[in-house]
C-alpha cells in the first residue's frame, strides 16, 4: 500500500535520510524506529536498509538507489528534474504532503559540495528543519522560527549565519547575543556554552544554524 501522510494531523517526527555514507547505522536505526514517517532521498534508502530500518517513501531521480533500497521502500516517487537536487525533491514532496517539520539525517559525508548544497536546500525550503549530525543537532533559525532548547550547563552551543543576519538574539549562554548582526565571512558565535536551562535563539532577518552538542545516550531527541 502506498505510504501517505495524514491530512488532518501534521506529523511532528518526520525523519529525512540523505546519502551521507558515514552515518552511524545504530543511531539511524534508533531515529527511524521512533519516527512517525521516514523519507529517503534516493540512495538514502540503501543506508536505511543497511541499518535494518524502515523506509516509508523514497524521492529523487532514482539514479543512485540500489536493489536493497528499492525493496525496502513502501513507496517511490521519481522526479527527473536536473535543476533540483535529491534533497530539494525530498523537501518539496514532504511539503506537498503536509509535512511542516523535518529532521535530516545523513547530511555529513566525504563530499563537502553535497553538504553545502543540502544546507542551501534547507534554506530555500519553507519547512522547519534541523540536522541530526554525528556529534550535534542543528536547528535552522529564521524570522518567525524561534528555537528554544532545554540544556544542562556547559553544553557547547554555536550560531553560524547562512545569510547576513540582523536582530540575532541568543540567551541562556555564557556569552549572549542581543540584537547582533552576524554574517558569513563576518561575525559568528562559535563554541559558546549553555548556562543551564533554556537556550533561546531568534533572528529578525536572515537565516542561521543553531548547533547544540549532543549528549551521550540522548538520541533520538525529538
Amino acid at each position: 500500500m502506498p505510504a501517505t501522510t495524514p491530512s488532518n494531523a501534521p506529523l511532528e517526527r518526520v525523519l529525512a535520510v540523505l546519502g551521507g555514507r558515514d552515518a552511524p547505522l545504530d543511531s539511524l536505526a534508533a531515529w527511524a524506529a521512533s519516527a512517525e514517517f521516514v523519507i529517503a532521498a534516493d540512495g538514502g534508502a540503501d543506508i536505511l536498509a543497511a541499518a535494518g530500518a524502515r523506509c516509508d517513501l523514497v524521492v529523487g531521480d532514482l539514479d543512485s538507489i540500489g536493489p536493497a533500497g528499492l525493496a525496502l521502500a513502501r513507496e517511490t516517487v521519481r522526479i527527473e528534474n536536473q535543476d533540483t537536487t535529491d534533497c530539494d525533491k525530498l523537501l518539496d514532496e514532504a511539503w506537498r504532503r503536509g509535512v511542516r517539520n523535518v529532521s535530516v539525517f545523513g547530511l555529513e559525508g566525504d563530499r563537502l559540495d553535497h553538504l553545502l548544497a543540502s544546507v542551501s536546500s534547507l534554506v530555500r525550503s519553507p519547512l522547519r528543519s534541523r540536522l541530526v549530525l554525528r556529534q550535534a543537532l542543528a536547528w535552522l533559525v529564521r524570522p518567525g522560527h524561534e528555537v528554544t532548547l532545554d540544556l544542562p550547563p556547559g553544553r557547547v552551543v554555536s550560531a553560524l549565519p547562512l545569510q547576513p543576519c540582523e536582530g540575532v538574539w541568543l540567551t541562556g549562554v555564557r556569552w549572549p547575543l542581543a540584537d547582533a548582526a552576524l554574517s558569513p565571512g563576518g561575525k559568528v558565535s562559535v563554541s559558546n556554552e549553555s548556562s543551564g536551562g533554556e537556550v533561546v535563539c531568534r533572528v529578525e532577518k536572515g537565516a542561521l544554524l543553531l548547533f547544540s552538542e549532543g549528549g551521550e545516550g540522548e538520541a533520538p531527541w525529538w
